[in-house]
């Protein structure tokens, strides 16, 4: 047992590997919103926990990208002649300590030096109103720029509820996404344009990769399942099958996108997860799918710099 000053102390050293801090913490599976995870202490393991601690171990995110930043540096300070990537975010880029998501896999190989910028949680057009990016891309100057962003956004805060109709018997499901998803789905693509006009036009020769998701499967969650059945949507086969139409209408979005910039690439992971169990949560894949999930978007990468 430690206290929960030792746990922030943990948290806080950089050197203290995740597997050993993975003892001390909880997912908060009431308080976690979508793509971004919250956490809590472990009460088998810390002493002292209340409610008045909610929110102290925040610090994740931040420690992830401290990590990070101090590989990426570590790599350059030793005169690194590889491939420069800065990486921008959601979840599937930063989940802290419990998965080894995108950015995880990706840093394994030694090829690649990242300068990551995700943060579990954030939302595409706050992404884009920071613009953190485009300060990084000016300072590293790297030769691509990895990008995930629009699941928050789609799935935070019982969205879903709000983009599809009600349930009626007999109705198809491609009749159930209404005119608030037709707004959100023009929403997201503004603000993708916007950020590939603004990249593509101070750095024209640099790759930008980024990706859509995968068929997210409704388990009963506050994000997917609970939201649908708060319209009467109770049936898994249904529940699913509006869930895929969304991810097409997504992917659809960003690969009639893409094909508008020389340098923007597209990875479409649709059908990489291949069974129900693949799935950590709602959406988020396991440690096994996001290394497969890994392997596509590091092709893309390699393959976009070779047609360069």
């Amino acid at each position: 047992m430690i206290t929960k000053e030792k746990l922030v102390d943990l948290i806080e050293d950089l050197d203290f590997s995740d597997e050993e801090l993975k003892q001390y913490l909880q997912v908060d599976n009431e308080k976690s919103d979508a793509f971004n995870i919250a956490f809590k202490g472990n009460p088998e393991k810390v002493l002292n926990l209340s409610t008045a601690d909610e929110g102290f171990l925040g610090f994740l995110n931040k420690r992830s990208r401290r990590r990070r930043q101090r590989k990426y540096a570590k790599k350059i300070r030793k005169g690194f002649n590889g491939i420069r990537i800065v990486s921008e975010g959601d979840s599937w880029f930063q989940y802290p300590v419990f998965l080894k998501d995108i950015i995880d896999n990706l840093n394994d190989n030694d090829a690649f030096a990242i300068y990551s910028l995700g943060y579990g949680g954030d939302w595409l057009s706050n992404i884009y109103r920071e613009q953190e990016y485009i300060r990084a891309l000016r300072e590293k100057q790297p030769s691509v720029f990895l990008f995930s962003g629009g699941g928050n956004d789609f799935a935070g805060k019982n969205r879903i509820a709000t983009m599809v109709h009600s349930y009626e018997e007999g109705r198809n499901p491609d009749d159930y996404l209404n005119e608030e998803s037709a707004l959100f789905f023009e929403d997201i693509k503004n603000i993708y344009k916007n950020i590939f006009d603004m990249i593509t036009r101070e750095f024209p020769n640099m790759k930008i990769i980024f990706h859509g998701y995968d068929y997210a499967i409704p388990n009963n969650g506050n994000w997917l399942g609970k939201p649908l059945e708060s319209r009467g949507i109770v049936n898994t086969d249904l529940q699913q099958e509006i869930i895929k139409l969304f991810m097409d209408r997504f992917n659809e979005i960003q690969i009639g996108l893409a094909a508008n910039y020389e340098n923007v690439h597209h990875v479409d992971l649709r059908g990489t997860i291949i069974e129900a169990v693949g799935w950590h949560d709602e959406l988020h894949p396991t440690n096994h799918y996001f290394e497969q999930i890994s392997n596509k978007i590091e092709s893309a990468i390699v393959g976009a710099l070779e047609i360069g």
